[in-house]
């Protein structure tokens, strides 16, 4: 009986390890969840609505007309199907904007972008610093964020059609622009930067920067992604 006892206050009062694992949701207030991000939209969209969806772009579309919107997508691997891959373009041309964070953005986008990523094994492993290309927007000393993967970037482009947003610390690219018809696609290889942790911990000056490409307009938030990956 004072074993058991024991054993039971012990597990009462040794706390609960960390999850980090990557959910980027914003329902978990993990370190690597976006709940902080979900919450604080209204403030970098001001005045706008903020909605969230848990379907595909076929199915969104099939619902109603998209126009005029921001679409954010903040996952571990970005994998449409080829007909997602093709509303995609759709909502591009007709004058959606698409920001996606993710650490690889599957072969219909890589494919028909000829963009590619790879992961460089000579970072800081779990820290890396990043800056903006616009001098208007970059820091005088580098963002620096730890405690995680950050060392995805694009290996290559067509530098007649992307501008180039954002490098790491060894000047690789992990953030650009691409212009879709009436659309712009933004794409950044780093979605860990997108959490709670680094809200809370390291730049959030950099977050709500990255967001500022995106016009002020309507804000359709993507759970559907994070769950399929």
């Amino acid at each position: 009986t004072v074993i058991f006892v024991v054993m039971v206050l012990i597990k009462l009062f040794t706390p609960e390890p960390t999850d980090w694992s990557p959910s980027y949701s914003k329902n978990d207030k993990i370190p690597y969840g976006s709940f902080l991000l979900y919450e604080i939209l209204p403030d970098l969209f001001t005045g706008r609505n903020i909605e969230t969806t848990n379907l595909p772009f076929y199915n969104i579309t099939r619902e109603r007309r998209i126009e005029n919107k921001n679409v954010i997508i903040i996952c571990n691997g970005f994998e449409p199907d080829e007909l997602d891959a093709k509303v995609l373009w759709d909502l591009l041309r007709k004058g959606n904007d698409i920001f996606i964070a993710a650490n690889s953005f599957g072969k219909h986008i890589t494919d028909s972008l000829k963009i590619f990523t790879n992961y460089s094994f000579f970072g800081g492993f779990d820290s890396a610093e990043v800056n903006f290309a616009n001098p208007k927007l970059s820091a005088e000393n580098n963002y620096r964020f730890v405690q995680g993967n950050y060392n995805n970037y694009f290996t290559s482009f067509d530098t007649s059609k992307v501008i180039v947003l954002g490098t790491n610390q060894d000047n690789h690219v992990n953030y650009v622009q691409i212009k879709v018809g009436n659309g712009n696609l933004f794409l950044h290889t780093v979605p860990n930067i997108f959490t709670n942790y680094n809200i809370l911990k390291s730049e959030r000056d950099y977050i709500s920067k990255s967001l500022s490409y995106l016009s002020i307009k309507d804000v359709i938030w993507d759970e559907y992604y994070k769950e399929v990956n």
